[in-house]
């Protein structure tokens, strides 16, 4: 049975994948001059994020830059590269090595017995 997850619950994740996402941002514009900008989509953004019982749920963000105009600097070189940033970004903290799937990056908050939290990009 889903129901909705209390604020109380989502807030500090959402914080703390927002911070995360805003690292990731300075490192593109600092190491490679590339305006970007991310932002929640999908239950995350308004505010009616829900889950399956006691299973994780998730947050989607979207991730636009402005100005990858250089040809070597293609989709799958940013996706690779934003890939590298969160992995180093992450490294002290409960989430593991980000995973490529088809369309998205997802990043995953996991224990011993089970998933507790992942995000999306």
């Amino acid at each position: 049975m889903y129901h909705y997850v209390s604020n109380a619950v989502v807030k500090p994740m959402r914080s703390f994948t927002a911070d995360k996402m805003n690292q990731v941002k300075q490192l593109l514009k600092s190491e490679y001059d590339l305006d970007s900008h991310f932002y929640l989509v999908g239950s995350g953004a308004k505010n009616l994020v829900t889950q399956n019982e006691n299973e994780p749920f998730d947050l989607d963000w979207n991730l636009e830059v402005y100005n990858l105009a250089e040809p070597t600097k293609n989709a799958g070189w940013l996706k690779k590269t934003v890939m590298d940033f969160l992995n180093e970004i992450m490294e002290d903290t409960p989430f593991r090595n980000c995973q490529d799937s088809t369309a998205v990056i997802t990043s995953r908050w996991t224990t011993e017995h089970d998933l507790k939290f992942s995000f999306d990009i």
